[in-house]
């Protein structure tokens, strides 16, 4: 009975109605209760990626009178619609229900990726056997023999195939057929005699597609042994596969041919400064490149840069390149110098070129969670960028033989589970010419004072930081600061009015900093102010009105910040704003009159934020204007 009204369901296409029913009620959700959007937005991505997946497989098992093979799809898809639907009736105060249903919607996410591969793996299996029984039952045994013997024949011949000749042209559109339509299937057919086999064969041995990273193939369990023996101690495969290494160094090549990108190689291999596995920042890279290739301030070339680097499809294997290349020249020799650090173990060459000059101009340091040494006596005159990845609570800035007076960059990353101590920031005496500071996850509550030092700094980065009460008093502290960017810091509440002093600030980032309520009037003292991005700030309930003061703002963010119920009177005083977004601020019941003011001043200048006029023609209806 269950198979037969499963067959029922598939008669209507069940599972593409599911699916478009889940994905209709999951934007629903997430626009209602902003708590559960990032899992909402996940949830979505994977319905779309396995939707074209799952409406061949109904439309097939119903051709086939399988119902019963996608009976598990539906029964699946209506969980999840179960639990979105119970996502929707949690209310923002319930934290404790919020928290939990946030990680049954991580959860089901998974499940759903996972259950999707496997099942479909599964059926393929089965469907493969069964299609082999029925050829043997056909065709006796001989049936699979025959077979096998026609897939081994590829493999044949292989003098005589290279004398084929006048299907060149064929061979062509049948290439352009299998490589760039969107059929998985080929039908290759044509009279007796006409060269079918013959041409499917010269399809499977292109001389263009060449087998590399073989050195294992057919060898013995030891050798195999051996070599993750060896891979494991930190040697690179690189080192044990020429062919590999020539092939994929092609692609690296390939980025010096690009005339109007000098730099693009170079960026490249800046790449492997930062660990496996790990995201790397744009704004990280953006920082650095402007500095050592002098690329633009405003971020549209490092972007550029970015995007050509990703059309490229660089292998993962890429990322071990670029440190081997970076590698391969004498260490004194390097533009770049990579260390990778496991417990307290250096490389071979630490004490042997301890004494001597390198002329890199950036070093990258990674360690691991046993590393407890405070590197020292490091000869690094020129360095300019200087990244330290970790994984400790506590660490120590390494400490430089000759004062590297170059230093513009310094990006401190922290993966552990807590942020970091920095033990030693007051001691290092190479900070003085710093341009630029990133620091993730990282306490600078205890810095204190030590910051005085940064005369030159121009941005300060801090993401995920521990801030407490570092900027209470930020007199005359950072005369060159033109911005600060401040992310995901939990303990941000209030905005520290001591960074409002800091008369000279261009741009000011306050992002997912989800404990922030307030920014304080002191604000409409920054009136150099051009950029203030409030994104995602989900319990800022408004504006100072003193935000007025801010007559050279030219671009205002305040989008998803849910909480916001009121906007300023005086925002009609922002004379230069050119752009404003504030999508996803439903918690605005009523906007003052200055706000449509400056709907229109906004439609009069350079640039007109098409999310304000979203926002008053969507919502025209619910709100009321004083």
């Amino acid at each position: 009975s269950s198979i037969v009204m499963a067959a029922g369901l598939v008669e209507a296409g069940v599972v593409g109605s599911l699916i478009a029913e889940l994905q209709k009620i999951v934007l629903d959700v997430a626009i209602k209760n902003i708590y559960f959007k990032s899992d909402l937005d996940s949830l979505v991505a994977t319905l779309k990626s396995i939707e074209p997946n799952l409406l061949d497989i109904e439309k097939y098992n119903k051709q086939l009178h399988r119902a019963e093979q996608t009976q598990p799809y539906i029964d699946v898809l209506n969980k999840g619609k179960k639990l979105v639907q119970r996502c929707s009736t949690i209310g923002s105060w319930n934290v404790c229900y919020r928290y939990r249903y946030s990680y049954k919607l991580t959860n089901y996410n998974a499940d759903l990726l996972t259950f999707c591969r496997v099942k479909v793996q599964l059926d393929q299996s089965s469907d493969m056997k069964e299609i082999l029984v029925k050829v043997n039952q056909a065709e006796g045994e001989g049936g699979y023999a025959r077979c096998a013997s026609f897939v081994g024949g590829f493999g044949e011949d292989r003098e005589l195939m290279d004398q084929v000749f006048g299907l060149d042209l064929p061979l062509e559109e049948l290439k352009d057929v299998v490589l760039l339509k969107d059929s998985s299937v080929v039908l290759l057919s044509a009279p007796g005699g006409c060269g079918k086999t013959t041409l499917a064969k010269m399809l499977c041995r292109d001389p263009k597609i060449q087998v590399v990273g073989q050195s294992l193939s057919g060898r013995p369990e030891v050798t195999w042994r051996i070599t993750l023996d060896k891979w494991s101690k930190g040697q690179s495969i690189l080192d044990s596969s020429s062919d590999l290494l020539n092939k994929l160094q092609t692609s690296v090549d390939a980025l010096d041919e690009i005339k109007e990108k000098p730099d693009l190689k170079n960026c490249y291999l800046d790449l492997g400064s930062f660990p496996e596995d790990e995201s790397i920042p744009a704004i990280a890279l953006h920082d650095m490149w402007v500095e050592l290739y002098n690329l633009d301030e405003e971020d549209m070339y490092t972007y550029e840069y970015l995007e050509e680097l990703s059309m490229r499809n660089l292998h993962d294997l890429l990322r071990e390149l670029a440190i081997y290349l970076s590698n391969r020249e004498p260490v004194e020799l390097r533009k770049r110098v990579i260390l990778e650090i496991t417990g307290n173990k250096l490389p071979k060459w630490w004490a042997e070129k301890l004494q001597e000059p390198i002329n890199a101009r950036l070093l990258s340091i990674s360690t691991d969670e046993a590393f407890s040494l405070c590197l020292d006596s490091i000869q690094l005159p020129k360095v300019e960028v200087l990244i330290l990845n970790s994984r400790t609570k506590n660490y120590s800035l390494p400490l430089f033989a000759q004062k590297p007076g170059q230093l513009k960059v310094l990006i401190i990353a922290n993966y552990a589970g807590c942020p970091a101590e920095l033990n030693n920031f007051s001691e290092v005496d190479y900070l003085s010419n710093l341009k630029r500071i990133r620091l993730e996850h990282v306490s600078i509550s205890s810095l204190g004072t030590s910051l005085v030092k940064l005369l030159k700094l121009q941005k300060m980065s801090l993401i995920m930081c521990e801030i407490g009460k570092v900027f209470d008093n930020c007199n005359n502290m950072f005369p060159g600061l033109v911005e600060i960017e401040i992310a995901c810091c939990a303990d941000l509440v209030e905005f520290p009015v001591g960074l409002c002093k800091i008369g000279h600030l261009k741009k000011l980032s306050i992002t997912e900093c989800n404990e922030l309520i307030a920014l304080p009037e002191a604000l409409g003292a920054l009136t150099s102010l051009e950029v203030l991005r409030l994104h995602s700030c989900t319990k800022l309930e408004g504006l100072p009105e003193s935000i007025g003061n801010l007559h050279k703002l030219k671009s205002l963010d305040i989008s998803d910040c849910v909480s916001m119920s009121r906007m300023p009177v005086r925002m009609n005083e922002l004379c230069d704003l050119r752009t404003l977004y504030m999508s996803g601020c439903w918690g605005l019941s009523e906007l003052p009159q200055s706000v449509e003011d400056l709907d229109q001043q906004l439609k009069n200048g350079t640039k007109y934020s098409k999310y304000l006029h979203q926002f008053h023609r969507d919502a025209a209806e619910g709100l009321k204007l004083s």
